[in-house]
């Protein structure tokens, strides 16, 4: 891994367990990795502490779209996550681009794919 290592804690009762905490590819989220006192990786897991802002879009009486942004994203950004609820047959929830990523523009959501 090429992670960069933002700190290292040393449990103070336990001195051979350590916490190393990295970041991870997305905003406002870190990896923990836990390490015995030989340096052998006992854990890791990830932590994101990230609040978002949310638009919602009543397109139609079927089709509502909902975007989830970090505060202050444009809706011109490409740093958006959007989401489809299409209610037309049953109720179906799909991403833009298939994906869970924050990459795509809140004001193309009409024009993007879902699945």
């Amino acid at each position: 891994m090429t992670e960069q290592l933002i700190t290292k804690l040393v449990d103070g009762v336990n001195p051979t367990i350590e916490a190393t905490v990295f970041p991870v590819g997305m905003k406002n989220a870190v990896a923990v990795g836990l390490l015995d006192g030989s340096g052998n990786q006992i854990s890791t897991f990830a932590v994101t502490s990230a609040s978002y802002i949310m638009y919602v879009d009543e397109a139609s009486a079927t089709i509502t779209y909902i975007g989830e942004a970090l505060p202050g994203t444009a809706v011109g950004a490409a740093a958006w996550r959007i989401k489809r609820i299409d209610t037309s047959s049953g109720t179906n929830i799909l991403y833009a681009g298939g994906v869970s990523t924050f990459t795509f523009i809140w004001t193309a959501r009409a024009g993007l794919s879902y699945s």
